[in-house]
């Protein structure tokens, strides 16, 4: 398995790792279509088939059930220079494809997302602003948004995907703690998956599993 981290990143509740292989796996995964739709872990794991959505989450309660249910539970969200977020809690996580579709329909304020009382959001790799360039109709799309998360630049509009979910998230999570030190360029780095750079049918694939050892 090709891991572009030369370790898991471990965090409260699991640990995640950006698979670079594109060899299907046991990972629990959505079929993802731009939405603000969040499922729940225990919802995933126990459809038949692949859920449509952008997000999951798992109160602590519902950890526990999942726990309960089998070991080494995998969740997987893909990208090609959409931003994945994982979100921690007091009350458990969401791990979520964040594009610009998805943060125009406030996904990362859903109320699943508020029922896991978030304190801190991680970013993983996406594509930087300064290679993000967009039409002018992102002006309305996000206009009750400061003007930061555009830039213009030589008659371009510029949008920053990071700053948009930044505003978000602070604007509902007063106090959430944003840790962005992972949250590379997909089109700049040549060993990540960027659908801007080439049009790629390949994806980044962010994987989250669930801790398994009981808190202390």
């Amino acid at each position: 398995m090709d891991h572009y981290f030369n370790s898991p990143i471990v965090s409260r509740f699991g640990s995640y790792q950006l698979v670079l292989d594109q060899r299907e796996t046991s990972a629990y995964t959505l079929a993802q279509f731009h939405s603000p739709v969040i499922h729940s872990g225990l919802t995933i794991i126990h459809s038949p088939t692949t859920l449509a959505g952008d997000g999951i989450y798992c109160t602590k309660e519902e950890i526990a059930q999942l726990k309960s249910i089998q070991q080494n539970i995998v969740f997987e969200i893909k990208t090609a220079d959409c931003l994945a977020v994982l979100i921690e809690g007091d009350n458990g996580f969401a791990f979520i494809h964040a594009g610009w579709k998805g943060l125009q329909q406030k996904i990362l304020i859903q109320n699943e997302v508020i029922a896991i009382k978030p304190k801190i959001a991680y970013f993983f790799p996406y594509i930087h602003a300064q290679n993000y360039v967009v039409g002018k109709e992102f002006l309305r799309y996000f206009s009750e948004y400061s003007k930061n998360i555009f830039i213009q630049n030589n008659g371009e509009l510029i949008f920053d995907l990071k700053l948009c979910a930044i505003e978000q998230l602070q604007c509902s999570f007063h106090n959430i703690k944003i840790n962005d030190s992972f949250a590379e360029c997909t089109f700049q780095n040549e060993r990540l998956y960027s659908y801007r750079k080439n049009k790629t049918i390949n994806r980044n694939r962010h994987i989250f599993t669930i801790k398994y050892e009981e808190e202390k």
